[in-house]
């Protein structure tokens, strides 16, 4: 499912409201109108991901708009950068920091360091102990997903004996990032008889299980996705019989066009289908254009920057958060893809689930007007 650092304060000082929502501060951070004037820091996953970079460009541009300055570093999915990242934040002193780190063992050292400094934070993607957590949910895209390639396989005629499934998977971005592709293949194996393993049995480490499972490290949210899943695709072609039918499961964008790339110059693409997520402009025009591409998890990313404005200030005012904030997210097929959008531009978001209501006490979501349900 795409940027660089984010911090926050917990403690404020007693406060003089003055007009409305106006608060200024006293010695702890200045305010202006309409919402408060704060600076957050933001440490995104990966920053050459056009998807990924879009999120921290929008924080900083939107922030803008609400009087929010948004600093920004980039984690490059690299353990070492994120702890660096995590103390120059520190080091910042911003009122919130909203930390995407895209390596989930460096979890608990990240929050250790915030919690140290008594730094606000926002765990995107991966937990960190003691910050509120928003994220997608993983699974729905593989539950969703096998409900589109269900039917398709029927009508084409593959079964358990002639097809097999590739999962372009993420090792090391966590259980829960990777969740996606093992409840598709739990899904879609009960659906259509292949060799039944649970998602839980899918782990890391999976190379192959029985007939019609082979996972691959697609480096989803690594150095080089597109590179990583073209790469290993290609490799592990080699060992699967032409005549095979192939269901192609990938992380990302750059996950998916890596790996499609390898099944053409495999001249395979006829005899393929293939599921992706994020919806960027290439895996619209793929889902739009491409009969093999038949699904795309979007979580518009472009709505994000909103999301994660609206919750740091939540979480500076102290205002309760749920244990997850839910991230807009819809699985695209070809029959619903106008519904959402137009061209590649999303038009319509899902409204608000019940747990992310508190966003709307900030104000935040309303100077957009985009939201369905909240004005």
């Amino acid at each position: 499912m795409k940027l660089r650092r984010h911090a926050w304060q917990a403690r404020l000082a007693p406060c003089l409201i003055l007009v409305v929502i106006a608060l200024t501060a006293c010695g702890g951070g200045t305010t202006s109108s309409g919402s408060d004037k704060y600076t957050f820091d933001f440490s995104n996953v990966f920053d050459k991901s056009p998807t990924f970079k879009s999120v921290g460009d929008n924080l900083v541009s939107q922030g803008a708009q609400v009087g929010i300055k948004v600093n920004r570093y980039d984690n490059n999915s690299d353990c070492a950068t994120v702890l660096s990242n995590a103390k120059l934040m520190v080091q910042d002193k911003p009122d919130v920091a909203i930390d995407w780190m895209g390596c989930e063992g460096a979890g608990a050292a990240v929050g250790k360091i915030f919690s140290d400094a008594k730094l606000p934070c926002i765990a995107v993607n991966q937990q960190i102990p003691g910050c509120p957590y928003f994220n997608l949910v993983n699974k729905e895209f593989g539950v969703e997903g096998a409900k589109i390639v269900y039917p398709l396989v029927q009508k084409a005629g593959w079964t358990a004996n002639d097809t097999t499934l590739i999962l372009a998977a993420a090792p090391g971005a966590g259980a829960e990032v990777n969740s996606n592709s093992r409840f598709f293949y739990e899904d879609l194996a009960n659906m259509m008889g292949l060799d039944k393993y649970t998602a839980d049995q899918i782990t890391d480490s999976t190379t192959t299980l029985g007939r019609n499972l082979v996972q691959v490290n697609g480096q989803g949210t690594g150095n080089g996705p597109l590179e990583g899943s073209h790469a290993a695709v290609k490799n592990v072609l080699l060992t699967i019989p032409a005549n095979r039918h192939l269901i192609v499961f990938t992380i990302n964008d750059d996950s998916g066009l890596g790996a499609w790339r390898a099944i053409t110059e495999s001249h395979r693409e006829n005899n393929t289908m293939i599921l992706s997520a994020g919806a960027d402009a290439d895996g619209i025009n793929q889902l739009r254009t491409n009969p093999h591409w038949v699904a795309e998890f979007s979580v518009f990313f472009e709505f994000w920057s909103e999301y994660l404005l609206a919750m740091g200030v939540a979480v500076k005012k102290g205002i309760q958060t749920p244990v997850q904030t839910y991230c807009p997210q819809v699985v695209l097929s070809k029959d619903n893809v106008d519904q959402y959008y137009t061209g590649t531009t999303p038009k319509a978001v899902p409204p608000l689930p019940e747990q992310n209501k508190y966003l709307i006490q900030t104000g935040v979501l309303q100077k957009f007007g985009n939201i369905p349900g909240v004005s």
